[in-house]
């Protein structure tokens, strides 16, 4: 909510997949090592500084976890060496004969657990088997090509039950080692072997001021809170209405070429431009196919809404009179909605529609009714070029 949504419903999945601990870099002239067990519960870049030399029971530290954003208090290292971190699942343990120097510091990461494929079937049951109302689903953590398309495939059974929904999935972090050049090219290359319009990947990592401190996270919480403010019509990277004002930073090498890759590949990334400050959204992207109705999530967004309405709208009539009275009824109420939440003056949503029973049906025979209905979106000026010129008063 601190990133703009109204409400936010949760539903928590199992992370059977546990979080890792990485290699322990020591720097500084000390002799003391440290070890790290456990199973973290989050992703962490962990330092631990030595502010006071001494042996054990002696020397001081001070830990960071986002990276030496920011420090814990100063405390003592424990006689037995051995420090479990609260709430972290981390044991710290220090060993060896000699002693710390002030300065010393002592570098490792980890990741957070995660959802298995079958955590998320699991967790999208709940989903579908309750009566909740949403617009989207924001699926946290990293994933790949293979839950991206189990999205998909939900998304496709719950418009088979009236609830047209898209998904908000987070592409990975950039490994170890791996450049950004690496990192932009290998999400590339994953994404052309997946495509939906009903899934959008957030691709970059930013750092924000949150209410806990300044961290890197995925993009995708600050858009989905973009989401939850703008109406369904409304691009997320409208410039004048949605300056990501708490991303503070992109990723450290992440440039104008990289971002352009991302987004034309179909990424949800962030830029800026040059003369303004802070950072936008570049574009509400889809997975969809290159010239789909759909490569925009503004798109999307105002026919999932529109489908929602009128199905409100129209089961009331089911079992109804299919005389000339019942039929006129039944295309006044379709179009009441959609009149009266999506074309409202100031903050229309569409352009217009068109609403009509095409003739020749034998309701008498079928026992149903076909009904056509045509939205015409607002559209949405991605690019602006301005042609500039000089012009001879004389002439």
């Amino acid at each position: 909510m601190q990133v703009g949504a109204r409400e936010i419903i949760v539903v928590p999945a199992a992370a059977s997949v546990a979080g890792t601990i990485g290699t322990v870099v020591r720097s500084g002239t000390g002799t003391m090592t440290l070890s790290v067990s456990g199973q973290p519960n989050h992703r962490y870049n962990v330092i631990v500084k030595i502010n006071k030399a001494g042996g054990l029971n002696e020397a001081q530290y001070v830990l960071s976890f986002d990276g030496g954003q920011s420090y814990q208090a100063a405390r003592t290292i424990p006689t037995n060496g051995i420090i479990a971190v609260d709430g972290t699942g981390l044991t710290l343990t220090f060993s060896g004969s000699g002693a710390f120097a002030e300065g010393d510091e002592y570098r490792f990461e980890t990741t957070g657990p995660q959802m298995s494929n079958q955590d998320f079937i699991a967790a999208m049951n709940v989903v579908k088997n309750n009566s909740l109302e949403f617009e989207y689903i924001h699926v946290v953590g990293s994933s790949g090509a293979s839950l991206w398309s189990m999205c998909a495939s939900e998304a496709n059974a719950l418009e088979e039950l009236h609830k047209p929904i898209h998904f908000v999935c987070e592409a990975r972090r950039p490994d170890a080692g791996e450049s950004i050049d690496e990192w932009v090219q290998d999400l590339i290359k994953e994404r052309q072997s997946f495509t939906s319009n009903r899934v959008s990947v957030v691709a970059p990592l930013v750092r924000v001021a949150a209410l806990d401190g300044q961290r890197w996270t995925n993009l995708a919480a600050v858009y989905c809170g973009i989401l939850a403010r703008c109406r369904v019509s409304e691009s997320p990277g409208k410039v004048m209405s949605f300056p990501l004002s708490n991303v503070l930073s992109l990723m450290e090498g992440m440039d104008n070429t990289h971002i352009k890759a991302l987004d034309e590949a179909g990424f949800i990334t962030a830029r800026s431009f040059e003369g303004l400050p802070g950072f936008y959204i570049t574009n509400g992207r889809m997975m969809a196919q290159p010239g789909s109705d759909f490569e925009f999530v503004e798109i999307r967004r105002t026919v999932d809404k529109a489908a929602r309405l009128v199905r409100q709208a129209s089961v009331r009539f089911v079992q109804s009179e299919a005389d000339a009275d019942g039929l006129d009824n039944l295309l006044a109420n379709i179009a009441a909605p959609l009149y009266g939440q999506m074309m409202t003056p100031g903050a229309a949503e569409i352009r217009e529609f068109h609403v009509n029973i095409p003739l020749g049906q034998n309701v008498t025979t079928t026992r149903s009714i076909e009904i056509d209905l045509a939205i015409v979106p607002i559209p949405i000026m991605k690019w602006i070029t301005v042609r500039l010129k000089l012009q001879n008063p004389v002439l």
